[in-house]
């Protein structure tokens, strides 16, 4: 069977990028098979000529539309993207040679570029994300990372309570360190993004979400003791259609 060893989810609303970004990123998975998996409310037909791409239509929040990308694949490895790399993706295969051969708990993360300069310097979830006392300061975000399909889905994915990708990985990151997933900081950056902050552009939805119900979620959640799992349906226990997302999509 002609199973790909990654598979990238794009939760997306960008469309127009999407085949310079698959064909980019073929360049930069080197030696490996992928399958990209977009998940949104729009599509682009630029992007039929490909074999290897997915496509599911939803409505949800951006974080609900990872996991049902997450339900539909089928690589021996998963990671995750953004719709808006100005440049990049690039050393896919050096992050995935960088897990390949290691033990299934084990996650290799990464940096990107935003606004011309790292965006990351400090990688703990605390001087990121906040969070309760019951995050670790050890404890690493996710916002680049790849990691075993088996792993990833045995502890559910990502738990759709959270509605911004970022509170996503976030949540995921805090639930695999508290049951000892090893992490590998491997130096890498995987690209650079549109920086496009606050209310500005298209981003006034996740802005909106991410202040005033993930992080306070997160906050609380983390403040008294949670589990490491979450259900791999529970995308089913949202709103299908998300009360964040612009009326003027379709």
């Amino acid at each position: 069977m002609n199973k790909p060893d990654l598979s990238i989810i794009i939760p997306s609303i960008r469309t127009s990028g999407w085949k310079a970004l698959v064909e980019q990123i073929g360049v930069s998975v080197g030696k490996y098979t992928f399958e990209v998996i977009f998940v949104g409310p729009e599509y682009n037909s630029d992007v039929d000529e490909f074999r290897n791409v997915k496509y599911v239509r939803d409505f949800g929040s951006p974080n609900r539309c990872q996991q049902i990308g997450l339900l539909l694949a089928e690589g021996k490895f998963v990671t995750w993207l953004v719709d808006d790399f100005e440049t990049g993706p690039f050393d896919i295969d050096k992050f995935m040679d960088c897990v390949y051969n290691e033990s299934e708990d084990t996650v290799v993360i990464g940096n990107y570029n935003e606004a011309g300069v790292e965006a990351v310097t400090n990688f703990s979830i605390n001087h990121c994300y906040g969070g309760g006392w019951k995050v670790n300061s050890e404890w690493q975000i996710f916002n680049v990372a790849f990691v075993r399909r088996s792993y990833l889905e045995k502890f559910g994915g990502f738990d759709c309570k959270y509605q911004v990708t970022c509170f996503g990985h976030t949540d995921l990151a805090a639930r695999l360190q508290k049951v000892g997933c090893r992490v590998i900081n491997n130096g890498l950056n995987i690209g650079a993004v549109k920086y496009i902050p606050g209310t500005s552009g298209d981003h006034g939805p996740v802005h909106f979400a991410q202040i005033n119900d993930d992080q306070p979620l997160f906050n609380r959640e983390t403040d008294q003791i949670f589990s490491a799992r979450v259900k791999l349906d529970n995308w089913k226990e949202v709103d299908s259609v998300w009360h964040y997302r612009p009326q003027t999509l379709p």
